[in-house]
């Protein structure tokens, strides 16, 4: 998991369920195992769509994150294609359909969280700069209209705080589909399931491979 720490007051309403990712037939073709037991189905919470309407003071790596409908690596059918290629690990990590689920239900997410702490770093710096060597970057004064000192702090302060939260509120989400997880595999008592650990190692390997 990222490490900026879980605050679950300022998730949004909307849900995401391990159950939603299930495949309908499993390849034992065993019945009583297509969906997690409802016991499983948690009330969690998610986070809620990005706003796609970006005004005036969105940085341009915000407006980037809309075109992630068009990334292909993150369609369900090029995540399973890399993870059924010829390592024998990789094929082992999806033989068991929680974890598909769970890989086919986090990628996106891991993938938005990894381009938000990005864009977090890039302002940061925009304010160290700006603070240290007082010169205020163009992608700061662009929106601003001014190189007040204190007026570009204020609103790099603050879209610091809105990119602090959605990682926040990413992590949650992760964090909640990572409990339906562990609780479905404790429901059927597997001694040979994957840890978190190692499937979120390699879905990261996955985004990194995939990405420049």
């Amino acid at each position: 998991m990222f490490s900026i720490g879980l605050r679950s007051d300022r998730l949004g309403p909307s849900q995401l369920k391990l159950n939603d990712f299930m495949p309908t037939q499993l390849p034992d073709g065993s019945s009583n195992l297509r969906k997690l037991p409802s016991m499983f189905d948690l009330e969690t919470t998610s986070i809620d769509p990005p706003d796609e309407k970006t005004n005036d003071n969105e940085s341009i790596l915000i407006q980037e994150k809309n075109t992630k409908k068009t990334r292909c690596y993150l369609q369900q059918d090029q995540i399973l294609k890399w993870y059924d290629s010829d390592s024998s690990s990789k094929k082992s990590m999806i033989s068991d359909p929680a974890n598909k689920a769970y890989i086919l239900a986090t990628v996106p997410i891991y993938d938005e969280c990894l381009r938000v702490n990005f864009e977090l770093q890039v302002w940061q710096s925009y304010l160290k700069m700006g603070i240290e060597q007082k010169h205020w970057a163009k992608e700061v004064t662009q929106r601003t209209k001014t190189c007040y000192d204190v007026v570009n702090c204020q609103f790099i302060r603050k879209k610091i705080n809105q990119l602090v939260d959605n990682i926040v509120q990413a992590n949650a989400t992760i964090f909640d589909v990572q409990v339906q997880l562990i609780r479905y595999w404790s429901h059927r008592n597997s001694e040979n399931h994957q840890t978190i650990e190692s499937i979120e190692k390699q879905i990261l390997e996955y985004i990194s491979q995939c990405t420049p």
